[in-house]
């Protein structure tokens, strides 16, 4: 029987290394205020130092129940890695299924969706917390790795469901797109983040994109070309 509680253990040798488990019920309401409090309060605070009654405060609940469902904070850290990771995921999903399928005037507006969302401040600060607790952690670290390997997924799908059979006459695969895309989404992240104002991202990540759809035009017009 399952208990409701996260259990900190090493990954077995056996175990498949793309796997990210949930130890906790994602549906309970009482896990998922414990993950948005703990969210809000790691995003202000950065993760060494936030303490599990400040989390329990925010969630205006007891601290006993927070380890009621994550035996430390480690393993609270380790569940909203996930937790965070998927809500963002579905969100990005969400915009790309509402674009449909068809022509690539629609990767701009695709990209353009995935961008606004990944600019999210919070969210930006957890992953900064998680970079460099997965220095200390080799379990965050694979399970890091894992997560943003679905989000490069994520938009090399998008990608081929907007440009539809054009994508399979691209030169490259969809899937090196999408490592440069999100390359270039996480600098502009850091500069944003760091900077602030200062720097024109989001001019920047016109003109990266304008590039990239011109680019990609070009070499489908090329393969299409008679030889």
């Amino acid at each position: 029987m399952t208990t409701a509680r996260a259990k900190r253990r090493p990954t077995p040798a056996n175990v498949d290394p793309t796997a990210i488990d949930r130890t906790v019920d994602w549906t309970n309401p009482r896990v998922v205020q414990i993950l948005d409090a703990s969210s809000r309060c790691f995003a202000k605070s950065g993760f060494a130092a936030t303490t599990t009654q400040e989390i329990a405060d925010e969630a205006g609940l007891t601290k006993s129940m927070i380890h009621y469902y994550f035996e430390s904070k480690q393993a609270l850290i380790s569940e909203l890695q996930a937790f965070v990771y998927d809500r963002h995921l579905h969100r990005v999903e969400a915009r790309l299924a509402a674009l449909g399928t068809g022509a690539e005037g629609r990767a701009y507006d695709a990209l353009s969706a995935a961008y606004e969302i990944v600019r999210d401040k919070k969210f930006l600060r957890l992953q900064i917390e998680l970079l460099a607790e997965a220095g200390r952690d080799p379990e965050i670290m694979r399970r890091l790795a894992v997560l943003e390997g679905r989000s490069r997924a994520v938009v090399g799908q998008g990608l081929k469901t907007v440009l539809g059979p054009k994508a399979a006459s691209l030169p490259i695969s969809p899937e090196a797109l999408a490592t440069l895309i999100a390359a270039v989404l996480h600098g502009l992240r850091v500069f944003e983040y760091v900077e602030g104002d200062q720097v024109p991202t989001k001019e920047a990540y016109d003109i990266f994109i304008g590039l990239l759809l011109l680019g990609m035009k070009q070499m489908s017009a090329a393969t299409a070309a008679p030889r």
